[in-house]
Formats: structure tokens, sequence, C-alpha cells
């Protein structure tokens, strides 16, 4: 990700990472458009062509998993007003991408959303932001995030189960 100068314009965002099962890293990242691409061997230089994910209502955010079989690209995606996290799965990091749909609703109190998963002593987890804390009287807002945490659950299919978004997130 590079800029002209240390306070921005940036000319790409939220860039994940992810080494596949081949020990192959994959560097994912975009706003508005969602680039992929292999990663040479010292991790800085992309190694080839940068692809184009084509994404339903894609927005930003992009984060890589791996669960069983399947990869996952999950993401920021435009709802009504708001944004949602939406997901795709493919069989290898090089696709085909598949969408599978919407994983939550809207942030509450927020236009933004963005995911990050991960697997902790068996059990899968969504990290997300909101804006649901009130600060000094305020309800949320632009620069106001609150960082959560819910379950995430997978059906037989590979597909994720949808997350509903909770106030008091994990017990343990």
């Amino acid at each position: 990700m590079t800029s002209n100068g240390p306070r921005g314009w940036w000319n790409d965002i939220d860039p994940t990472a992810l080494i596949d099962d081949n020990g192959q890293a994959w560097l994912c990242w975009g706003n508005g458009t969602c680039f992929l691409a292999k990663l040479k061997p010292n991790l800085i230089e992309i190694d080839g062509d940068i692809q184009v994910v084509d994404l339903p209502r894609y927005v930003e955010g992009p984060w890589l998993h791996k669960h069983g079989d399947l990869y996952y690209l999950t993401y920021a995606s435009l709802g009504e007003g708001r944004e949602a996290i939406s997901y795709a799965t493919a069989p290898s990091m090089e696709g085909p991408w598949t969408p599978r749909g919407e994983l939550t609703g809207m942030a509450e109190n927020s236009f933004t959303i963005h995911p990050g998963i991960i697997e902790f002593q068996g059990k899968w987890y969504l990290f997300y932001h909101n804006a649901t804390l009130t600060l000094d009287g305020h309800p949320g807002a632009i620069g106001r995030r609150t960082v959560c945490v819910d379950e995430l659950h997978y059906n037989p299919d590979g597909t994720m189960q949808t997350v509903v978004q909770t106030k008091q997130g994990v017990s343990e």
C-alpha cells in the first residue's frame, strides 16, 4: 500500500494475507474493488498478475482464512445504507470464488463493518466492529468503533451460519 506522503492519500487499503496449504503466500486488499495476488517468498513483492475478484456488493475490508477444504474471503458489503459482512468460498486461492451471501446483518449505529476470523482452542470466532458504545453521552459515530467478537459456526457443506451480532460477545 503506497502513498505520496505520510498522511495519505493511500491508493490501496485493508490488506490481508494468508499462506495456503502449499506454502504460497497471498495478499488480498482493496476499496471498491477486491484484488488478490501471490507474494514472492520475501513476502513483500507481488509474484505475477494481480487478480480482480468479482464479489457482489464488495466495499472493502477483505479477510482470508481456511476451514476444512475451503478457502474463505470475507468482506464488508453494501447493505441498505450501512455495511454488512458477506463472504465467498473457493476450493483453492486461485478460485473460482463462489459468493455465499451475508454472514451478518448491518453494523449497529455505524456505516462500516470489517471482519476478522480466527480459530482459538477448537472454536471459531468472528471479530468485527460497530459503534454501539456511548462516549461522553454521544452514541456511536464515525471514529468511535466498538470491537466485537461472536462465535462462528460452519454447516456441513462449508457454508457459515449467520452470525447474530451481540452486545455481550462470547462468555469464555
